[in-house]
């Protein structure tokens, strides 16, 4: 909690770490999500034969250990798809919220929250100027060690953003002889995971610029 009458960073960084710790919790929710329903994916168990009469208006027979692992894979499959749309959405959110705040700050500004922006449908859009894909800040970061990190991610998260519009929107026939289909998929898949990633320096990042900002000023 912030105190009252308190420096813009440091409602700023409250601010940011509410994004941080929604988008570990999100993460953590689709591996563990992942995870259970591996275990219960089709096929990987073994069902066991006998039959169980099922008494009542229309007597039946049936394999209940069938109907159980099959109820249990159904619900497994639709909370994992669940948990993937979540994460995806607050993996955006975080990506490019630090990002605005991060190119906000850098521009000489003292913004006191993160922001984004929800369209008409609920749906999170990426703020003008650090979408489809966060800028570079060119020599903004010299003198922070972890420069050469951050613009790592920001270009794995880059190389997903341009898989995702290339499978979604582009030409990607013949592509699969090639096996540039598969790095497109794997770079698609990876999406969410690197925004956070992305999300995780561009705090620290953040961090570096306010700290200078600050000790500039004084």
């Amino acid at each position: 909690m912030t105190t009252p009458n308190a420096p813009w960073f440091e409602s700023l960084a409250a601010s940011v770490a509410t994004l941080t710790a929604a988008a570990r919790e999100a993460q953590a929710a689709c591996r563990a999500a992942e995870t259970a329903a591996e275990q219960y994916a089709a096929g990987r168990l073994r069902t066991l034969p006998g039959t169980v009469t099922v008494t009542g208006t229309h007597p039946y027979p049936t394999n209940l250990h069938t109907r159980i692992l099959d109820g249990i894979h159904r619900s497994h499959t639709a909370h994992l798809a669940t948990m993937r749309e979540l994460f995806e959405e607050t993996a955006k959110v975080y990506a490019y919220s630090v990002a605005d705040a991060l190119h906000a700050v850098l521009d000489g500004e003292q913004p006191t929250t993160a922001t984004y922006t929800l369209d008409t449908t609920g749906r999170f859009t990426a703020p003008h100027g650090v979408g489809p894909v966060p800028p570079g800040v060119g020599n903004a970061l010299d003198g922070w060690p972890d420069a050469d990190r951050f613009e790592r991610a920001r270009q794995a998260f880059e190389r997903s953003v341009t898989a995702r519009r290339t499978l979604r929107t582009g030409d990607i026939n013949g592509l699969a002889e090639t096996g540039e289909l598969l790095t497109l998929w794997d770079d698609d898949h990876a999406h969410p995971d690197r925004a956070t990633a992305y999300g995780q320096i561009a705090v620290a990042a953040l961090c570096f610029v306010c700290f200078r900002a600050t000790a500039n000023r004084l």
